[in-house]
């Protein structure tokens, strides 16, 4: 039996050595932590992914009400046509004019009216007060402003054109020059062009103004409800913040030259360096955002505003080109872009053109038909209630030979049809306002997907469109799926012609010809790209909001 002394010897070999972990099992522990540590990396970034689209999502919803909100205002003030918006509705018998005795002017041929003063009877339509809505909606919601070209910035009375077209004619006042042409309602100072001043054919008739003109009355003595495109108590919220004096967004003549909020209203040799400088850092890309905010928060006039200010936070509004104007902007920083009438903009709220693959190449570059069948129930145009502007008698340029077309004053008729058929008031609506035709080639055996579901070529281009007012963010990849032009390009025809139909393709690759839709200029990506661009856009088109009119 070993004794005590014998048990408490200690092991000549030492104590037994403790086992540790091998390569592998560390390479494998290492690997395990790894995942771990890119398991919680991602789902954090995913995390704040998530917290940036509801931020964006909630910001936009929250816009969306103070659009339809102030829509629903306007909408609820019904303008009276003028003489321009019945001259532009009128349905006239083609081949009934005659040459007047000077000059080669053509007469109005008669007009389908009830019965008395044509030009009177004529403004009682529904086709008249289609386009005097239409006229007074985009006044007060414009939705993009374009900057004066080269030297005009800074000497120009209106160094921005908010989407503003001028009425042919000459001015009553001729003080005013050429921008009485572009003093709203349309044609409001412009004699003609049913007088035939200076317009070669263009026809006898009363002023293109609220009020009848005669010679022994040249004087209209009012500046309108705006100018070059938007109300004047509009436009004041980009001017003040555009850093001009309070005299330059008051709305008011102050100098009594007949022009409101002109540029030597508000600007003088105290901050004519200061609004210079903005408007040279001004960037196309921020315009319909800081047009959106001048409009919510900044409003001026009887309207006022729908939102203070403080109801944003430094991450909903910046300023991030530095010309003074603030802009909405997304989560990731980039300006939101705001569409008024997006006629060609395709969602689950309205049709607008929808882009589908063409099977030879397999690119989405053809376009699929926006009804299903004949009996698929057509969008209506919210503006024109009763479809007047849809009537084949207006609408048909082999029904109605008059007006000229203001689309394109070089080449004016004074009778006939376009290429599409429509007559000039259809080519002066969308001139002025929005699309009335379909921009793609129709399949003439197969008209049942199309608008008027009939056989007449031309009658398949009619299309009532149904808009829903457009706020769109590109999303996580800051690109946005409709075309924008880059500042270079941003001219008042290129932003009117493409970029505010909120277009989702390349015009060149889409487009027939320039009676259509103008195909010279293009927006900054082709179709595929637009597409691919448009994935993760957000908009209020694709999230759930209340109530409201939509437009």
């Amino acid at each position: 039996m070993m004794n005590q002394a014998t048990k408490s010897r200690p092991d000549p070999r030492g104590p037994a050595a403790r086992r540790g972990f091998t390569l592998v099992e560390l390479l494998i522990v290492m690997t395990i932590i790894g995942i771990i540590i890119a398991l919680i990396l991602i789902a954090a970034r995913d995390g704040v992914r998530h917290a940036e689209v509801r931020a964006t999502q909630a910001l936009i919803l929250k816009l969306e009400g103070g659009l339809n909100d102030r829509l629903d205002a306007l909408m609820q003030l019904r303008p009276e046509p003028n003489f321009a918006h019945g001259y532009l509705a009128g349905i006239y018998f083609p081949g009934v004019g005659t040459e007047a005795d000077s000059g080669p002017r053509m007469s109005p041929p008669a007009i389908l009216t009830p019965s008395g003063d044509p030009n009177t009877a004529v403004r009682t339509t529904g086709r008249a007060q289609a386009f005097a809505l239409a006229d007074y909606l985009k006044s007060e919601m414009p939705d993009v402003f374009v900057l004066a070209t080269g030297a005009t910035v800074g000497t120009a009375d209106y160094p921005l054109n908010f989407a503003g077209r001028p009425f042919p004619g000459d001015p009553v006042d001729s003080s005013l020059g050429d921008h009485a042409r572009y003093i709203l309602p349309l044609g409001h100072m412009v004699v003609g062009p049913r007088t035939g001043h200076g317009v070669t054919g263009f026809g006898d008739g009363f002023i293109d103004s609220n009020n009848i003109f005669h010679s022994s009355n040249p004087q209209l003595g009012t500046a309108g409800r705006g100018i070059y495109g938007a109300s004047y108590s509009v436009a004041a919220g980009v001017y003040k913040n555009l850093g001009y004096h309070p005299q330059g967004y008051d709305m008011v003549d102050n100098d009594g030259d007949g022009l409101i909020d002109e540029w030597d209203e508000g600007v003088d040799a105290s901050n004519q360096a200061d609004v210079l400088a903005r408007l040279a850092n001004h960037t196309h890309e921020t315009a319909r955002s800081e047009m959106l905010y001048a409009l919510l928060v900044e409003g001026q006039g009887l309207l006022g505003s729908v939102f203070s200010p403080d109801d944003f936070s430094d991450r909903e509004v910046q300023d991030t080109d530095g010309d003074g104007l603030p802009e909405f902007v997304d989560a990731w920083g980039k300006p939101l872009q705001f569409f008024r009438w997006p006629t060609l903009y395709h969602s689950d709220a309205q049709r607008g053109q929808n882009v589908g693959t063409d099977p030879a190449t397999g690119m989405p570059t053809s376009f699929v038909a926006p009804y299903a069948s004949v009996y698929q129930a057509r969008e209506q145009d919210p503006l024109d209630p009763g479809q007047t502007l849809m009537s084949p008698a207006w609408w048909l340029g082999s029904q109605n030979s008059f007006p000229p077309t203001l689309g394109n004053p070089a080449n004016s008729k004074t009778g006939g049809s376009t290429t599409t058929g429509s007559s000039g008031g259809v080519e002066a609506f969308e001139r002025y306002f929005y699309r009335l035709t379909e921009p793609m080639l129709h399949n003439a055996s197969a008209p049942s997907p199309y608008w008027d579901r009939g056989g007449t070529p031309a009658l398949r281009y009619r299309r009532a469109f149904f808009t829903k007012p457009l706020i769109l963010s590109g999303g996580p990849d800051q690109q946005p799926g409709v075309g924008v032009f880059p500042s270079a390009a941003a001219t008042l025809d290129n932003v009117m012609n493409v970029e505010n139909q909120a277009v989702q393709f390349w015009p060149s690759e889409m487009m027939l010809a320039d009676w259509l839709i103008d195909t010279a200029p293009s927006a900054s990506s082709n179709t595929f790209q637009l597409l691919d661009a448009g994935q993760d856009d957000i908009t209020n088109h694709n999230v759930a909001s209340g109530a409201g009119s939509g437009g």
